[in-house]
């Protein structure tokens, strides 16, 4: 979490999320679970990279959640730009198993850029990317009872 929008538990706070996955499900289901989790959070939705990139470059989010495979500007280009940004965020890069192979050889790659970067594999369950949102969001804020969601 970027340290100005550090926060006590149950408070809530404002905080910006890009999701950049050309699969519109997938972003409607990690809009709705953000949602779920966090009072006024306000989300940027892309499904290719250059869009994402660009509100990248506008204004830096408290966390982008990734995709690997996506049109336009690729994860690795993306990844590289937000390194060399004075300001970057965290990422989560979520990947399902078809891209297991070329994903294997551009994880090695990661630490060098050295920005904070969490691998979730596809499919994922929503109690556990709540637990990886937690981890860079810190304690959910719910609007809405976060619970009833499906937990598989």
């Amino acid at each position: 979490m970027n340290q100005e929008n550090a926060h006590q538990p149950g408070e809530p706070q404002h905080l910006r999320i890009v999701v950049l996955d050309d699969g519109d499900l997938v972003r409607e289901l990690l809009k709705t679970l953000l949602q779920s989790m966090y009072q006024g959070i306000e989300i940027a939705e892309f499904a290719d990279g250059d869009a994402a990139w660009a509100e990248l470059s506008r204004q830096t989010p408290d966390l982008l959640i990734t995709d690997y495979e996506h049109p336009g500007m690729k994860c690795e280009e993306l990844l590289t730009r937000l390194a060399g940004m004075k300001n970057r965020c965290p990422v989560v890069l979520d990947s399902g198993h078809s891209e297991t192979r070329v994903l294997d050889e551009f994880a090695p790659t990661i630490p060098r850029l050295s920005l904070n970067v969490e691998f979730v594999a596809k499919p994922y369950s929503f109690k556990q990317m709540q637990a990886v949102l937690a981890r860079h969001l810190g304690p959910p804020t719910p609007a809405i009872p976060y619970h009833i969601l499906p937990l598989r």
